[in-house]
């Protein structure tokens, strides 16, 4: 079956309107199991409001009376949901803007949340943070953004962290985004840093980090990247490489060109955008794949600022993106997705408009 008929029928059947209380703006959403029932919590980050745990009962998605965050008011942007003291239920790292102090919540056995974010003794004015185990020690360590350099903060299986502010070249750009991925397959996880200017890889070799100076051919502007995500679009058995870019900066009407970069399996890209995108212009500030049709191949899922909206785009097997179906109009910055017991859910998190949640197929 066709994407446009699997999400037809779920648009038609879901009526995707909004999650109710979801009117202040939503930044970032992550969705997991924080009580270890099977079914997925929502974690929201807001700007300028109070984040918030949702849950789902009879009634819908409704604000947890049990996970609880600080009651101060922060300009969230980004959430990162692991285990990381090690007891088997999902923490919470929060990074914070224009108030710069990161938050980090401990999952106290699926009951509440404990604000230890004492332990990330840092300022930084974070739009991004990740969770992996960048050490190979088998531990979840934690990565911010800040306005130029990377924050690693290093896990001692604990949930107890070492600092360390690392400069590459490059650094001078606002870090929008970073993601982890092995990309030249030597077995341990890189890391792309998307930015306002200039992209950049940082290859790991043996837990030390050092900026690539192939990975990318340089282009002849700067780069205003919200979102990057690895995905292999072309299943060659590597990770290939999507911007999601805006012209905020620019101030261009139709936003900025997105790019498709292409892996060749050594952690070295080919812009390959003109060929394999077809039919979109505007800013995009968010992207996702995950295999829509069930035909073995990961679609492109983005969701766009002003007027762009949210969009599907199917893969035709080889990584070349068409057949563009709406899911939402209105402002969006954020998707995520979840599988669910027979069914795979995706939330479309609003900025100006409330947030949207559709289930997809199972």
């Amino acid at each position: 079956m066709s994407i446009s008929a699997i999400l037809g029928a779920a648009l038609v059947a879901a009526s995707p309107g909004p999650v109710a209380g979801t009117e202040t703006r939503t930044m970032d959403v992550e969705l997991g199991d924080l009580n270890g029932d099977g079914v997925a919590e929502l974690v929201r980050a807001i700007e300028g409001g109070l984040n918030q745990v949702l849950e789902h009962g009879e009634g819908g998605w409704q604000a947890s009376s049990q996970f609880q965050f600080s009651d101060a008011a922060s300009d969230s942007e980004d959430i990162a949901l692991a285990d990381l003291n090690g007891d088997g239920f999902l923490d919470i790292a929060i990074a914070n803007e224009d108030t710069m102090q990161p938050e980090l919540y401990l999952n106290a056995g699926g009951d509440s949340l404990t604000d230890v974010s004492e332990r990330l003794t840092f300022h930084a004015r974070a739009n991004t943070v990740l969770a992996a185990d960048l050490d190979a020690d088998g531990d979840e360590d934690l990565v911010f953004g800040d306005s130029g350099p990377v924050i690693f903060a290093m896990n001692d299986g604990s949930g107890h962290f070492t600092i360390r502010r690392e400069t590459h070249p490059g650094d001078s750009y606002a870090v929008q985004d970073i993601e982890a991925g092995d990309v030249d397959g030597d077995g341990d996880l890189d890391l792309v840093i998307a930015s306002e200017g200039r992209n950049r890889l940082l290859v790991n070799t043996n837990g030390v980090f050092e900026a690539s100076t192939q990975a990318f051919a340089a282009i002849s502007h700067e780069e205003e990247t919200r979102e990057a995500d690895f995905a292999d679009i072309d299943g060659d058995g590597d990770l290939d490489l999507y911007f999601a870019n805006v012209g905020f900066r620019t101030q261009s009407p139709s936003g900025a060109a997105d790019r498709i970069l292409v892996n060749d399996g050594r952690g070295i890209f080919t812009d390959e955008s003109a060929t394999r995108l077809d039919d979109w212009t505007g800013h995009t500030l968010d992207v996702d794949f995950t295999d829509l049709d069930g035909d073995g191949d990961l679609d492109l899922l983005l969701a766009g600022s002003f007027a762009s909206g949210s969009w599907s785009y199917e893969n035709d097997g080889s990584g070349h993106f068409a057949n563009r179906i709406a899911l939402a109009e209105a402002e969006f910055n954020a998707l995520d997705l979840e599988r669910l017991p027979g069914e795979m859910m995706l939330y479309i998190a609003g900025f100006s408009s409330e947030d949207r949640m559709i289930p997809i197929g199972g």
